[in-house]
């Protein structure tokens, strides 16, 4: 038992190894590690969605410069940030209308204006699919100083929403007092 755990620590730490594991959510892989505008951000946390009749919907993972089980900090973080689903099953463009309600769950009606223009950005982008299929990813990567990235089985769509309030609603759906599902919150936070 400890030859093959003394190889792999060796390994991992010979120059040129990629010592980056991917964590697997439920037969979801996730990477442990993305690196965004430069830096390396660790996956703070994952949340699952189910239906009703218990199937997995989908997930939610958080990557942010450091890992935080507290949304406050999350939030306040400075850095790049991604937000990342993992469509388990097919899910209807217009089920995610869920992040309009979870916007207007925690924000007050004066912040809520300032994320306009990125929930019409997604509802157009949203709009213009019939859905995500098994497999399909939807990532919103935070870049500071040029607005979050919104990218479809990671290609990119468009131009980024230049307003950062864009980026911290779609992060309080999830992590916020009110959040979308307290279990996936949990999750993301690294319960």
């Amino acid at each position: 038992m400890r030859a093959p755990l003394l190889a792999l620590l060796l390994a991992a730490s010979l120059p040129g190894v990629n010592a980056r594991a991917d964590v697997d959510i439920g037969g979801i892989r996730y990477a442990s590690t993305v690196k965004l505008d430069g830096q390396a951000l660790p996956l703070n946390g994952v949340g699952t969605q189910f239906n009703k009749v218990g199937s997995r919907s989908f997930s939610v993972a958080v990557y942010a410069l450091a890992k935080s089980g507290s949304a406050s900090e999350l939030l306040a973080m400075p850095g790049p940030k991604r937000i990342v689903f993992k469509f388990m099953r097919p899910v209807q463009a217009d089920a995610m209308r869920f992040l309009t309600k979870g916007i207007e769950a925690n924000l007050e009606r004066a912040d809520s204006i300032k994320t306009i223009n990125g929930v019409v950005r997604l509802g157009s982008l949203l709009g213009g699919r019939a859905g995500f299929s098994d497999g399909d990813s939807l990532a919103l990567d935070y870049l500071p100083g040029k607005g979050t990235v919104l990218a479809i089985n990671g290609k990119p769509q468009g131009e980024p929403v230049a307003e950062p309030e864009f980026f911290k609603a779609m992060l309080l759906v999830w992590v916020g007092v009110k959040p979308f599902d307290p279990k996936m919150k949990t999750g993301i936070l690294g319960g």
